[in-house]
């Protein structure tokens, strides 16, 4: 005991102002080295524990999405083929348009009109 206070008095910058103002609310006696180290051990425990909770809660948040991927990709690959299926449509008729358009001048070129 001894020991402790004077670690406490040789090395008083171990521990925060804060540790040892919560450490003194808890105990009535002096505040120590080895109280400070129980407070910091139980409070990083605590803390870890919590840690230990979020990453089971976001693993088990990170499953249920990973088992709507499936679903959310076949819906994208279905939106992406209907608007791939649109844009083709639309070509189509451009080039149908543009090879109806030639061949009709040519037509003309050798069945002139009366007004020609």
């Amino acid at each position: 005991l001894n020991h402790m206070d004077n670690d406490n008095i040789i090395h008083p910058h171990l521990w925060s102002v804060q540790v040892q103002k919560l450490v003194g609310k808890q105990s009535l006696d002096n505040t120590d080295t080895a109280a400070c180290l129980t407070y910091v051990t139980q409070h990083l425990d605590e803390l870890d524990d919590k840690m230990k909770q979020y990453q089971t809660k976001y693993n088990r948040k990170k499953n249920q999405y990973l088992n709507y991927l499936p679903t959310i990709q076949a819906f994208v690959h279905q939106q992406l083929e209907s608007a791939r299926l649109t844009t083709e449509q639309q070509i189509a008729l451009v080039q149908y348009n543009y090879n109806y358009h030639v061949f009709e001048l040519k037509f003309r070129t050798f069945n002139p009109t009366r007004e020609q």
